[in-house]
């Protein structure tokens, strides 16, 4: 169950995504035309369908977006090549392991007496 108002005119087929066979059809009419079928709804036999102007039409195949096509590409491109140059970057930027450096305050607490803190 759905809910959609129609704002132009046409031929509208709706599917199940569970059984393809089962299809809904909704035309809708221009303002101020009268329905050509007897009711509202009518069950899809040959003469009705003729009547709304139902025509199967294999040319269905739209031609391609290539302005959409050629961003989400493009899009691709950059994070790849952001993903892989942020790596590298950070791979080479990365902390030089150097001889550990003992703090000094240990050599200053290696010279004090601690016998002499706890009188």
């Amino acid at each position: 169950m759905f809910g959609f108002a129609f704002r132009e005119p046409g031929l509208y087929v709706f599917a199940s995504s569970t059984n393809p066979a089962a299809k809904t059809l909704v035309k809708v009419m221009p303002a101020g035309a009268e329905c050509p079928t007897e009711g509202v709804f009518v069950p899809a036999t040959a003469n009705n369908l003729i009547k709304l102007g139902v025509r199967k039409d294999s040319a269905v195949i739209q031609a391609p977006n290539w302005p959409l096509i050629v961003v989400l590409l493009v899009s691709l491109g950059v994070l790849l090549v952001s993903t892989i140059g942020g790596l590298f970057y950070f791979q080479t930027r990365r902390w030089e392991r150097d001889e550990h450096q003992p703090p000094k305050y240990r050599e200053s607490g290696k010279k004090m007496d601690i016998a002499a803190l706890h009188r």
